[in-house]
């Protein structure tokens, strides 16, 4: 277990080990751990946390077929013209030819789901449209809203003091309605949402994570990994963030003294 250099260790990579994975007590402690320290007023109500661990395999890769990226051409509301059974064909044989174009994270030994029950607000429609309705409720998902972020980087800080990765994922589709999607349609029929997942497990550095549609390569001495899109490195030796992505806020502009 490592004390030091956490916020430098973490990084977001997407391809994790099959064959080595962390014991379920150490995912366990991680995630008591981070309860325990993470940072916010009062308690979290309607919110739960859900992992999805090695018997889930399916499950979990079903759900990654349904989140590949805008640049591979295979989300579903890009094959309207296509059958679900034509649909389904084309995003198998993709993920069999490029994975690292697809959240690859929700296929992690232990998927962990952030989860919201939304019958704790209240609402109205309007114009076929719910809206929360009072501006009470609007306050206390503004202030879940901040203590689930809280809790999302205190999973994933903890799990890197046990030396696990940890990598976050929000881009999926609650609304898709096809049998690849269950795990998230399950919550819909239930007035759950999924916030965020975070995947864990051990970082597969062997495996290709970049491609057309960005991420972690390796350097020419295969010490590094360059995100192609953004910047920033990442020392493969060290486990350390030496350089940051050219997308953070850049301090003159986004801090301001009084």
């Amino acid at each position: 277990m490592i004390e030091t250099n956490l916020l430098h260790r973490r990084i977001n990579y997407r391809q994790f080990k099959k064959d080595d994975v962390p014991s379920k007590e150490t995912i366990e402690s991680i995630i008591k751990e981070a309860i325990g320290v993470t940072p916010f007023k009062g308690s979290f109500k309607h919110t739960s946390i859900v992992v999805y661990g090695l018997d889930q395999t399916e499950l979990k890769h079903n759900l990654t077929l349904t989140s590949s990226t805008e640049q591979s051409g295979t989300l579903r509301h890009q094959n309207n013209n296509l059958t679900d059974e034509q649909w389904e064909i084309k995003v198998k044989d993709h993920y069999e030819k490029h994975p690292e174009e697809f959240n690859t994270q929700l296929e992690a030994p232990y998927l962990i789901a952030v989860v919201e029950n939304l019958d704790y607000y209240k609402y109205s429609e309007t114009n076929n449209k719910e809206e929360i309705i009072t501006k009470n409720d609007i306050h206390n998902r503004l202030a879940n809203a901040v203590r689930h972020g809280a809790l999302g980087y205190g999973l994933s800080l903890v799990a890197n003091r046990h030396e696990v990765d940890a990598c976050f994922c929000g881009c999926f589709n609650r609304k898709l309605d096809h049998k690849f999607n269950k795990l998230l349609t399950d919550y819909v029929d239930n007035n759950r949402s999924v916030l965020f997942f975070i995947g864990m497990g051990y970082y597969d550095f062997d495996a290709f994570d970049g491609g057309r549609a960005g991420g972690y390569v390796k350097s020419e001495d295969g010490n590094y990994l360059e995100h192609n899109r953004h910047g920033g490195n990442y020392n493969l030796n060290t486990r350390e963030r030496e350089k940051y992505k050219n997308r953070k806020p850049k301090y003159d502009k986004f801090v301001e003294w009084k």
